[in-house]
């Protein structure tokens, strides 16, 4: 039995299929440049590191009238030291809170929260009167944040801070915190978890957390008497509660 001659493939495709392959290509090469170093935010942080090291402050606060810009700022200020030093003003701040009004986005406040958090007493050593300045940001803007409709495994964080932020925010803030631990008896960590504040204890916050329970239970070691505790002071993460603002 004689078989029909196939039919003669084509070598390239129809001009419209070709064009709809440009058109992905395209698109998947912005996309990625996008997700890379050329992404708005990676823009927005470059656009306001120059700015401050060439003191065009002006240029930030333009900056700020987006939420992007804010956004890019309050990351900087917690993971660029020099930024921060330079920059991280209670001027600027009063800036960014006028220009997001009526409140901040969520990301942004957390990560005011997060500096908080990580300089805590360091944040006087750049300048005095800033720690207040901020507390009191936190606190207003705390109120001001809308609580999250869907339900997360986890504990919201900025859920968790609008109802504790009487004591969690201010200076005796890691007495109250580890005095919480001590009664509770649970480990530091645990309770910065169970608020939803995973790795908020990684800074100077948590540090001093750490200072005032390891001090208030060695009060209750018998002189004489081994305990414990004595192995948990020789961790990195207890004897470095001690050094004060550099």
């Amino acid at each position: 039995m004689k078989l029909p001659q196939p039919p003669q493939l084509k070598k390239e495709w129809p001009e419209h299929v070709q064009s709809g392959w440009s058109n992905l290509i395209n698109q998947a090469e912005s996309f990625a440049q996008s997700a890379g170093s050329g992404s708005a935010f990676d823009l927005m942080c470059q656009r306001i590191v120059k700015a401050i090291n060439n003191g065009d402050f002006g240029d930030v606060y333009d900056a700020l009238e987006k939420r992007l810009g804010a956004r890019a700022l309050t990351w900087l200020w917690c993971n660029d030291e020099k930024i921060r030093k330079i920059s991280c003003r209670q001027s600027v701040i009063e800036v960014l809170v006028e220009a997001q009004n009526p409140r901040l986005t969520r990301t942004t406040f957390l990560q005011l929260c997060q500096l908080y958090f990580q300089e805590f007493d360091h944040l006087e050593s750049i300048e005095p009167g800033l720690s207040s300045k901020l507390e009191a940001v936190l606190r207003d803007q705390s109120k001001k944040q809308p609580r999250q409709t869907h339900k997360h495994m986890s504990r919201d964080p900025v859920a968790s801070i609008k109802e504790n932020v009487n004591w969690l925010i201010g200076g005796e803030g890691p007495s109250y915190f580890s005095r919480q631990v001590r009664e509770s008896g649970q480990e530091l960590e645990q309770k910065f978890a169970a608020l939803g504040l995973v790795g908020y204890d990684q800074g100077r916050y948590g540090d001093l957390c750490r200072a005032h329970y390891y001090i208030e239970t060695l009060k209750e070691v018998e002189l004489g008497q081994w305990d414990p505790i004595f192995d948990e002071l020789l961790k990195p993460s207890v004897n470095r509660a001690y050094s004060g603002p550099s």
